[in-house]
């Protein structure tokens, strides 16, 4: 049986014939009748022998190393980051927050009075 190229146009012009037609399991692109299918499959020209196979290995090129991985920063200590003074998050309870505003800016500079996207406003 000659190969398909466009499967999907096949069985949306011939539905009655692809329910009557099985993929090859070694090539997809072989639609084979249900009769024909174990015949096929013996025959297959995609089938590959264990005894071809054996020693090769098809996955190796595709095997990511993984590699142990060790902290760059040895000074860097979460334990001690770790902010353990916070309140628990609380779902639907608003926090008490600092309402003074802090200006990190050094002496001289200051804050914008307004904010560039509002002067894009129509």
């Amino acid at each position: 049986m000659k190969p398909v190229r466009n499967q999907a146009q096949h069985r949306i012009a011939h539905p009655k014939l692809a329910k009557e037609l099985r993929a090859c399991p070694f090539n997809a692109r072989h639609l084979i009748p249900k009769q024909e299918l174990a015949q096929h499959i013996e025959m297959c020209e995609n089938r590959r022998s264990p005894e071809e196979s054996e020693g090769k290995d098809e996955d190796f090129a595709w095997r990511v190393p993984v590699l142990p991985r060790e902290n760059p920063c040895k000074t860097e200590d979460w334990d001690m980051e770790a902010d353990d003074h916070v309140a628990p998050f609380v779902w639907g309870v608003t926090p008490q927050m600092n309402n003074q505003p802090v200006n990190n800016l050094p002496q001289g500079l200051r804050a914008p009075n307004a904010l560039p996207w509002e002067s894009f406003k129509q």
